[in-house]
């Protein structure tokens, strides 16, 4: 498992080599076998790594959370200024009060959607 970087070189150099003599001669099937199988490998190999940095990323953006709640609270204070609606304009008014703002909005949903007749 480890050394994923220099396995993944490795393969890729084996499979450049058999490549190169494919050019000049017809390989064997053992060789055939083998870069197939390389091939195969490598692929994993890069999959692999991918996952690899995608999750170390995630580890340092905990590591960096948990050790400065600084970044923390400023990303968290940004979806919180992000997602707030300060004030609302209806009509020629402004509301700025947070129950005034919810019946307000019901309202306009309310009138968009209509009502409900049995």
């Amino acid at each position: 498992m480890g050394h994923i970087r220099s396995q993944l070189a490795l393969a890729k150099e084996i499979i450049h080599q058999l490549e190169i003599a494919q050019d000049n001669r017809v390989l064997q099937p053992n060789e055939l076998w083998l870069r197939n199988n390389l091939k195969k490998h490598a692929l994993a190999l890069s999959s692999l790594l991918r996952t690899v940095a995608r999750l170390r990323s995630r580890m340092g953006w905990l590591r960096d959370g948990d050790a400065n709640t600084k970044v923390f609270h400023m990303h968290a204070r940004y979806r919180k200024i992000k997602t707030f609606i300060a004030k609302l304009r209806e009509g020629d008014r402004t509301i700025t009060a947070h129950e005034e703002k919810a019946s307000a909005i019901f309202e306009f949903y309310s009138n968009i959607i209509g009502s409900d007749n049995d």
